[in-house]
């Protein structure tokens, strides 16, 4: 509900007008702060504004950060609007993770950020979404550990390209054409030769397909991030990552068993062999496969005997998704019909 004449208008634009001059100054910040107050004035009204006085330093761009969260995803705010919403708010996270001591800062209070890093604390990855063009969008930081006495930068923004699925998956990129996901886990492994971490991953992309990606994470001697590592083995190629399209009502599996150093997954199928690669159709069909690490390389691992599936298959990834839905696998004269993965899943075939 937007508020017309109100009596705090004036005193919450200047609030506002405040943040403008602290963070960012010219014509291009009160652009977006204007497109704020057409829709959003009641988020300032009700929302305590604690800029000052905070107890840690980056406490008060959280607080910012909070107040510009629900216009990501805000279907009443015009798609230019959302855009303004999503730069800025990138522009104050990466503000904030440039603060001295904002490295072991968690931003709890953002429950739209996911926020993970390796148990050697060498970096963590921060990704979230906004709704741009009708579709989701992935932003992403990723905060270098800060080291005594050693000058390097600490953060670098990720930029999700446009490629398109079909482009990625036997290329590796800087994190200026980032293959954008929300990263939910990750898993420490030495990998073609290197120290690397495997990223699994979720995007929802136009609430009809969702997308669910496995990548390699590395860092090169000037320690600049890379994503995409040629180690797994797809169909006598080695593919840079893994991703798997499905219906965005379907609920797919996807989580590491680190004890075995082994990525676990739900095998993906439509309900008829017509329907190949219209993934709108695909979904799980009750057989799971995996990748697992062999000599740095990942091997694939067809139809997986799993004993205990509720132990084996849940997962964190698995509260990304909307709830389970029956399996879109048909039966057809008392055989599972199992269709050939497409190239696109860069899954082996099923025979």
């Amino acid at each position: 509900m937007k508020i017309i004449g109100s009596p705090k208008k004036n005193y919450w634009q200047k609030k506002i007008d405040s943040i403008s001059n602290i963070y960012q100054n010219g014509d291009d910040q009160r652009s977006f702060i204007n497109s704020i107050m057409k829709g959003w004035l009641v988020w300032f009204i009700w929302i305590p504004f604690t800029l000052f006085a905070q107890a840690h330093p980056v406490q008060a761009y959280e607080e910012d950060l909070v107040l510009l969260a629900p216009a990501l995803l805000d279907a009443e705010q015009t798609d230019d609007q959302r855009k303004a919403s999503a730069r800025q708010f990138l522009l104050l996270m990466e503000k904030a993770l440039n603060q001295s001591g904002s490295y072991d800062f968690n931003f709890s209070k953002l429950k739209n950020l996911a926020i993970i890093g390796p148990s050697d604390k060498r970096f963590r990855i921060v990704t979230w979404f906004s709704v741009e063009n009708y579709r989701k969008k992935a932003y992403g930081l990723i905060q270098m550990a800060p080291q005594k006495g050693i000058k390097q930068k600490t953060v670098f923004r990720l930029m999700e390209q446009e490629e398109g699925t079909r482009n990625v998956d036997f290329k590796t990129f800087g994190p200026e054409k980032w293959p954008g996901a929300m990263y939910y886990d990750l898993m420490p492994v030495h990998a073609g030769g290197q120290k690397a971490y495997v990223l699994l991953g979720f995007h929802p992309g136009d609430n009809v397909v969702h997308r669910k990606t496995i990548d390699i994470l590395t860092f090169t001697k000037n320690g600049e991030p890379r994503f995409g590592l040629p180690v797994f083995m797809v169909n006598q190629r080695k593919a840079h990552r893994i991703q798997f399209q499905y219906n965005a009502m379907a609920t797919m599996s996807l989580r590491f068993d680190k004890l075995r150093r082994r990525i676990i997954f739900d095998h993906l199928s439509p309900p008829d062999i017509s329907m190949k690669n219209q993934f709108q159709h695909y979904g799980p069909d009750f057989s799971v496969d995996a990748y697992d690490l062999k000599g740095g390389q990942f091997v694939f691992v067809e139809d997986l005997d799993v004993m205990n599936r509720s132990e084996n298959l849940g997962g964190p990834g698995d509260r990304l998704n909307v709830p389970s839905r029956p399996s879109l696998i048909r039966k057809d004269a008392g055989k599972t019909v199992r269709p050939s993965a497409p190239d696109s899943l860069k899954a082996p075939e099923k025979r």
